[in-house]
């Protein structure tokens, strides 16, 4: 089944009480910026071998890709 992403802003005060609401529709699954991050450092490989100085430069190429130097 091909889903859609949204972005749904709200007020802080009242994040509770939607998710809450949305938690009780059963073709919705919330993602939170929070969620997210959980599941990327659950899952994020533990010693890569990596030095800064590549990981600027893959930083750096992302960052401007397209764009001439």
């Amino acid at each position: 089944m091909k889903t859609e992403e949204i972005l749904i802003e709200v007020e802080p005060q009242r994040k509770k009480e939607l998710l809450n609401i949305l938690g009780k529709i059963d073709f919705i699954k919330i993602l939170t910026k929070e969620s997210l991050l959980d599941d990327f450092i659950i899952t994020a490989p533990e010693n890569v071998q990596i030095t800064e100085e590549e990981l600027d430069t893959i930083v750096f190429e992302e960052r401007y890709a397209g764009r001439k130097k």
